[in-house]
């Protein structure tokens, strides 16, 4: 689905990859990958729950710049393009099929996304 709704953008894709196309990276290669993408300056983080959040701001900004002090200089660090989403001309509705596990029951999964951008 997520194809149809960021066309053109880094998130129209599998967020872990093609699975068995994973087995053909070297080490070296999930490690950049990992450092271009999973940056401590790239990081959103959600709280949730009734607590005071001045002592939760503390530990998270105490282990950022731990996390950023093992990463060592960071000035040249750029978040990556992700692509630019562009608007809707009209509502969409795509039909998309998904494979069923072998020896299950076939079964249906309904999704409606009806908005325009």
């Amino acid at each position: 689905m997520q194809q149809h709704l960021y066309p053109g953008t880094t998130y129209a894709h599998v967020s872990g990859g093609e699975p068995l196309s994973i087995l053909d990276l070297t080490h070296e290669e999930l490690v950049a990958f990992h450092r271009a993408h999973y940056h401590p300056r790239n990081a959103r983080i959600v709280t949730y729950g009734n607590m005071e959040l001045p002592p939760i701001l503390e530990q998270l900004d105490a282990a950022l710049e731990r996390k950023l002090a093992e990463l060592g200089p960071t000035g040249t660090w750029q978040p990556p393009d992700v692509g630019q989403l562009q608007r809707f001309a009209q509502p969409l509705r795509r039909v998309v099929p998904c494979p069923v596990e072998p020896g299950t029951a076939p079964a249906a999964h309904h999704t409606s996304f009806l908005g325009r951008r």
